[in-house]
């Protein structure tokens, strides 16, 4: 069964939301491993084709889960993670960028007086 799953674009005030959808996408398509950080890069043994061929397949499959990421992310938020190199760098760079954002946003209304 092929569907197309759709989730409302990650911005400042979704994040609890869009990760929970985020990662259901990614448990179906078989890459939550590699963004979570359970599956790493194997290394590259010299002269040992199998283990290029092992990382290889980790790069296609990593390069899958961050067009997923980033497919569903609003482009404010874009240029957080542009130099982000692998998908797990990406989902650890948006939960410590909206963590803070988050807190910002708390302790301003906070101190705001309200009427």
């Amino acid at each position: 069964m092929n569907t197309t799953v759709k989730i409302e674009l990650l911005g400042k005030e979704n994040y609890d939301t869009w990760k929970f959808q985020a990662q259901a996408i990614l448990v179906k398509n078989d890459l939550w491993e590699f963004v979570n950080g359970t599956k790493l890069r194997p290394k590259i043994v010299k002269d040992d084709e199998s283990s290029l061929e092992a990382a290889q397949k980790w790069d296609i499959s990593d390069q899958k889960a961050k067009a997923d990421l980033i497919l569903s992310i609003s482009p404010l938020e874009l240029r957080e993670i542009k130099d982000c190199e692998t998908s797990n760098e990406i989902w650890l760079k948006l939960a410590s960028y909206l963590r803070i954002q988050r807190s910002c946003q708390e302790s301003n209304s906070l101190q705001t007086p309200h009427s």
